[in-house]
């Protein structure tokens, strides 16, 4: 294989061979929130610690490492060990502070608290480990919330681990960092991502600043929810010398809420509580996706695109410059567009239907009705 980081090397003309199957990809993430979780008890206790007079010192050595170890984790798992997810998503949880009995106000952090946490905790976890490169890549991996995004992620992840290794810039690691995180969750795990937001968001911008300075290479998970502010984002890297590289993942709306639905009910199974992305930013970004390829085209915001389905290793479009002319007529957001409405495949229908029963038979009534429209309006 070429060197990810030469300036020849096209990154997407195949991705790694991995077998999909949503029951795989939803467990992985469930190992992954797991993790997330460690990371954010641990960040709870040590905010306690702080809190007190004289703070023990040993405790917050002991508590610092065991939660870069569970940060670092998160990134080296690779989405087909079946047997090291399943251990993950079966360790006991690590307890947290008694948080109260109800939200707070806010949990936005002060400017100061906020720049605190990352330099002295994000960068040193998640952005320090990896060796500055001559020729940078930034890989932005787009699709909507619950359409397979950390599967890949994982699969490019390890592909560019023996080249200098790659950053993955998403808010939802640095989440967990926030003192309060598993507070919001135990209190209200479907408002967390609100209650985290303004902190994740300003944590991912400062994320991204770091590593156009440092020259690593990055991987950005984007649910294109903000066009304009993703398509300035990668003008940002264009200018700082990255050679951008675009996935998007062509999934069938039906497809993806049920994979929201499907990542929520097993973490709920594991450690009563989840994520749950709401119908809104779901909206935002099936918009979103096509307007953000739009833009890449017109802009040439990329040095290559790539439209893949979930499973397949070969993409079902690609293009890239040359001469700084795209190789082909442009047609990204077109492609995008077709994969998601064609008929299912045999082996997406059988996928489809298989966890659309599972979570009848197990989820609670409350969600029938969701679980009824996802299939009424499964493309075939």
């Amino acid at each position: 294989m070429t060197a990810p980081n030469s300036s020849s090397a096209l990154l997407l003309t195949a991705l790694p061979e991995a077998n999909w199957s949503s029951t795989g990809a939803v467990a992985y993430e469930a190992a992954v929130e797991a993790l997330s979780r460690t990371v954010g008890s641990y960040s709870a206790h040590l905010a306690a610690q702080d809190a007190r007079p004289l703070p023990d010192r040993t405790a917050r050595v002991i508590l610092r490492h065991e939660r870069t170890s569970a940060a670092r984790t998160r990134d080296l798992v690779h989405t087909t060990d079946t047997d090291t997810i399943g251990d993950l998503r079966q360790r006991p949880a690590v307890p947290i502070p008694q948080p109260p009995q109800q939200p707070a106000p806010s949990y936005v952090l002060s400017p100061q608290e906020n720049e605190l946490i990352f330099t002295h905790s994000i960068v040193r976890d998640l952005l320090a480990p990896f060796a500055p490169q001559d020729q940078p890549v930034a890989l932005y991996l787009l699709g909507q919330p619950g359409s397979g995004k950390s599967h890949v992620a994982s699969l490019l992840l390890h592909r560019f681990a023996p080249h200098g290794g790659c950053a993955n810039i998403d808010s939802d690691l640095y989440k967990p960092y926030h003192p309060r995180y598993a507070e919001a969750m135990a209190l209200d795990d479907r408002n967390m991502a609100a209650c985290m937001g303004p902190d994740g968001q300003a944590w991912m911008h400062r994320a991204e600043q770091w590593a156009h300075h440092h020259k690593i290479n990055m991987l950005i998970q984007e649910t294109a929810q903000n066009p304009p502010y993703l398509a300035d984002m990668m003008k940002a890297s264009q200018a700082s010398g990255f050679r951008n590289v675009v996935l998007a993942l062509g999934v069938a709306r039906a497809l993806s809420d049920q994979g929201i639905l499907h990542r929520y009910h097993e973490q709920v199974k594991d450690c009563g509580r989840a994520r749950l992305t709401v119908p809104a930013k779901a909206d935002l970004s099936d918009r979103g996706i096509l307007a953000t390829a739009r833009l890449i085209d017109a802009e040439q915001l990329a040095h290559e695109t790539a439209v893949f389905r979930r499973g397949e290793h070969l993409p079902r479009y690609h293009n890239h410059l040359r001469d700084h002319t795209w190789a082909r007529p442009p047609a990204f957001a077109d492609a995008i567009e077709r994969e998601r409405h064609r008929p299912l495949s045999p082996a997406e229908d059988r996928d489809f239907r298989h966890v659309q029963a599972k979570l009848l038979d197990e989820m609670e009534p409350e969600w029938t009705s969701r679980l009824l429209d996802i299939a009424q309006r499964a493309p075939r």
